[in-house]
């Protein structure tokens, strides 16, 4: 690669780049940069694969209306691309306007409402309560005597089942050599299960590098980049679905155990890297009042995922020092937290509060509603798959501003921009902090 910095600030991504060119292992940023030019024409929204007829595409420069083949403007083929990245086709409404002419219509409300309704979905909560307050983050946690199972997307319940069924076969791990199975977590927090994490979305490739991961499991509904890396090593790889049954669990517990006798202990370069992430029981009500006092001057939400388009945790980091220096209450969770744990940004520090994992969103969102929309914001420097934009969608309808420097394909349709750009803004990357300290302290 032409250069570590320009792709990630990770503390651990310089070294574990350079293994990979030594091994000859082609990573996802090396996939993107193969695959530029990327079509602008998805970029901008303007293409369709629905049907056979097509592919259609419509020119963005022309002057004129255009249509697809069947019959879509520029503005409903923008906005039907963004509802299916949503899953709400629904929302997208045609109707007549005062001239009988056919108009696409966007209901910011019904948006907002449809992604709170999926989040609840998508990070219901989990029957088991434990309330596990500290978690060890970095590729540190990985452990060369254990069987490590690294798990990415998939819900509490899920992880207590692979923790439940691994304490039951660990006589099959003593048997294969180690001294029992270590159940991991990527980019969530697991509150109720005693879960370390061993990185962000961002730094799942790393993590298998480290030749230290027996076994990489996600939903089926998670964009796996490691699937880049996996080949080159012994992890065993699967997904699975939302609610696995014991026997499945079972299986990829014994496919992990084979996979760690065949570890290559010349590939094994393990890593010193561990900081510690608090969760913080804070109620509503004590972050009403901190905001009520002046001591901060607002609130921001700070989440985050990992887009290769970008300087991977850059931003975030970038933004979470200048919200400390200017006196405003943060809360984070999920990926986002594990990205600042891991910058060793969490220390010390009484501005930002880490709430949970993903499933506390819905109470990130209760929280926002006792305070005034003027002195709230919510960051998402990087953003990629469908529960990534659910999860701006949910915030923007809470917050007075979303933030993000991950383009969405929608400026195709100057109308469609414009609606959208109501709740979300694209801020070019090295304008983001200034834009960020312009909304919640005026400068």
């Amino acid at each position: 690669m032409r250069s570590v910095r320009r792709k990630s600030s990770d503390p651990s991504a310089a070294s574990y780049f350079k293994k990979a060119g030594r091994e000859g292992v082609i990573l996802s940023w090396n996939r993107y940069e193969n695959m530029l030019p990327q079509d602008g024409f998805a970029s901008l929204g303007l293409c369709c694969f629905d049907c056979l007829l097509g592919p259609c595409r419509i020119n963005p420069f022309s002057q004129k209306e255009e249509k697809t083949i069947c019959g879509f403007s520029r503005d409903e083929l923008v906005y039907r691309n963004l509802m299916r990245m949503l899953g709400c086709e629904s929302c997208s409404i045609n109707c007549k306007n005062d001239n009988g002419f056919r108009e696409t219509t966007v209901n910011i409300d019904k948006l907002t409402e449809f992604s709170i309704k999926e989040i609840n979905k998508l990070y219901a909560e989990s029957s088991h309560q434990e309330n596990i307050t500290e978690r060890k983050v970095g590729l540190g946690v990985l452990n060369e005597d254990y069987i490590n199972i690294c798990i990415e997307g998939s819900s509490a319940d899920t992880i207590g089942m692979f923790l439940k069924v691994s304490e039951n076969l660990k006589e099959t791990a003593v048997e294969s050599g180690a001294r029992g199975f270590n159940i991991l977590v990527i980019g969530d927090i697991i509150s109720q299960y005693p879960c370390n994490i061993v990185s962000d979305k961002g730094g799942a490739e790393l993590a298998i590098l480290t030749g230290l991961v027996d076994s990489y499991i996600t939903d089926v509904r998670t964009v796996a980049r490691v699937r880049n890396v996996i080949d080159n090593y012994h992890t065993y790889f699967a997904q699975i679905g939302d609610c696995p049954e014991e026997s499945e669990i079972t299986s990829i517990i014994l496919s992990a155990a084979n996979a760690y006798k065949k570890r290559e202990k010349s590939k094994i370069e393990g890593s010193s890297q561990i900081e510690t992430l608090i969760i913080e029981s804070c109620k509503a009500e004590r972050i009403k009042e901190l905001i009520e006092s002046g001591k901060y001057n607002g609130l921001c939400i700070l989440g985050n995922s990992s887009n290769l388009k970008l300087t991977q945790d850059e931003i975030l980091c970038e933004t979470a020092k200048m919200l400390i220096d200017k006196r405003i209450l943060t809360i984070t969770y999920g990926n986002g937290a594990v990205t600042l744990a891991k910058h060793g940004l969490l220390k010390n520090n009484d501005n930002i509060i880490v709430i949970g994992g993903n499933s506390s969103i819905s109470e990130i969102i209760s929280i926002l509603s006792l305070i005034p929309v003027d002195k709230t914001l919510a960051i998402f420097p990087e953003i990629t798959d469908r529960k990534d934009l659910i999860t701006v969608f949910a915030f923007a309808g809470s917050v007075k501003k979303v933030i993000t420097c991950s383009r969405l394909p929608v400026e195709g349709s100057i109308m469609i921009s414009k609606k959208i750009g109501e709740l979300i803004e694209y801020v070019k990357p090295e304008d983001t902090v200034n834009r960020i300290a312009s909304y919640l302290v005026g400068k």
